[in-house]
């Protein structure tokens, strides 16, 4: 008689997949027999899991950017990625052919990315002045331009959003997506959203300029800012459990 079983041994960033087999010959001596399946990488193996499972994380941390929460419902899975307060190169478009790079200081941040299939479908943006300690934290809308919609904060397509293989793993997916969300030019184009509206707040800035400026000389004023709620009110289980509907 034999029995089978399988085991996941985790070595560094590979995971691999042996199947067992231990049973008894005829002449009462025993066996095991071991038989790699094969090997992937452990953030590989961890997204697939989600997706199959379907079940949520959250890991708050107070290190640099990283994937705060991540939630997954079949073939769709939602993703937050926090930045924490810093100094950001953003290009402001000039005219139709060229772009001025401005270095901004910015709250803490929070990309929001939809994936369908492994491919990105959406991007929305979301600002808090203090880090997030749950699911229930509250969002903030953003001040920047390019981007609209009532309570939902989506960037608006470029083709920086294109180039995204299925294939990646999470972390290389949300290095990419934070990349790209800052690499691309912001213009005039939808202002009247977001970046008009924010301008009206006490201690905001009115050009990308006195931005630059007030960054320059007090990196931490934008945590001053009291930016404007959703409505209705936003959670990071909201935007999660949106993502997957």
């Amino acid at each position: 008689m034999s029995t089978t079983r399988h085991q996941l041994i985790i070595e560094g960033s590979i995971v691999t997949k042996v199947t067992i087999e231990e049973g008894a010959e005829y002449n009462g001596a025993t066996y095991r027999r071991e038989r790699e399946e094969g090997a992937v990488q452990l953030d590989s193996w961890i997204e697939s899991f989600l997706a199959a499972r379907g079940e949520q994380i959250f890991t708050p941390s107070l290190a640099e950017g990283h994937i705060l929460a991540r939630k997954s419902a079949g073939e769709r899975q939602s993703l937050i990625i926090e930045l924490p307060p810093a100094i950001r190169r953003v290009l402001e478009r000039v005219d139709q052919s060229s772009s001025r790079a401005r270095l901004l200081a910015f709250p803490w941040v929070y990309l929001v990315a939809r994936l369908v299939r492994g491919a990105v479908d959406t991007i929305k943006v979301f600002y808090r002045n203090s880090a997030a300690e749950s699911v229930e934290a509250e969002l903030s809308l953003p001040n920047l331009p390019n981007i609209y919609g009532r309570g939902e904060g989506y960037k608006l397509c470029t083709g920086y959003w294109s180039g995204c293989d299925s294939s990646w793993s999470l972390q290389r997916k949300a290095d990419w997506l934070v990349q790209g969300f800052f690499d691309s030019p912001f213009n005039t184009d939808l202002i009247g959203e977001h970046w008009n509206t924010s301008r009206r707040l006490a201690g905001h800035p009115q050009t990308f300029a006195e931005w630059e400026k007030l960054s320059k000389t007090d990196p931490k004023f934008i945590l001053g800012i009291s930016w404007r709620s959703a409505d209705p009110r936003l959670t990071i289980q909201a935007v999660l459990d949106k993502g997957v509907a």
